[in-house]
């Protein structure tokens, strides 16, 4: 699937996808962190991004508190979980990866729906690599220093994800992570590790049908 941005680069008759790929050394791709609120999505992330800068493999973090406070800023906490938020941060996240960036996406997303959708409109032109922070609930709400959670078990609070709104696991994420048993930086490790397998399957395949064109099959 080509987007707006992947034009033709008349000069060289090649997409200008493929060139940021090329300039950037790697492939564009989404990792999209889902938990509960206080289960440890945006440490990680923010592990990992600091992991892959010091690769030297560009990357950013979206982070669901940040994008509140511009691209979501209308909808507040009440509808963070709305479809739209989750629209619009997958848009921002397709374009970010069209850039030749490691996009890391960290958001509670508490819906398979919504995550799906999500999942479809990235992965139909860049690797989608979804990531459960399965921190049970008492664990996020013993972490949690602005006392959220407290005020949501008083009923203080409606529709706070994990108490008085749902929160749907994944039904089949590429990777679960436990904070309970896994550091940030342990996890992050993980990620990484998966994440080159990733480019590196996907180079096997971009060579893959230069191999098959070889002088013994002839042309």
């Amino acid at each position: 699937m080509k987007i707006k941005t992947d034009i033709e680069n008349t000069g060289a008759n090649e997409s200008i996808s493929a060139v940021r790929k090329k300039t950037m050394r790697q492939s564009g791709m989404a990792v999209w962190f889902t938990g509960l609120p206080g289960s440890g999505k945006t440490s990680v992330a923010a592990c990992l991004e600091n992991m892959l800068l010091k690769a030297n493999k560009p990357a950013y973090l979206l982070d669901e508190e940040n994008l509140r406070l511009g691209l979501n800023s209308e909808a507040g906490l009440k509808n963070a979980a709305g479809g739209e938020n989750v629209r619009r941060t997958a848009e921002t996240a397709l374009l970010m990866a069209d850039a030749g960036l490691i996009t890391l996406v960290s958001t509670v997303s508490p819906y398979n729906k919504l995550r799906r959708l999500a999942r479809e409109r990235i992965s139909a032109a860049f690797p989608f690599i979804e990531v459960y922070i399965s921190t049970d609930i008492k664990i996020c709400a013993k972490r949690d220093k602005k006392g959220m959670y407290q005020k949501a078990f008083l009923g203080l609070i409606n529709d706070f994800t994990g108490v008085s709104a749902p929160y749907e696991p994944p039904e089949n994420p590429e990777i679960i992570i436990d904070t309970e048993k896994l550091t940030a930086e342990e996890a992050a490790a993980a990620i990484f590790r998966h994440i080159k397998k990733i480019e590196k399957e996907a180079l096997k395949n971009e060579l893959s049908p230069q191999q098959d064109c070889g002088v013994s099959k002839g042309f």
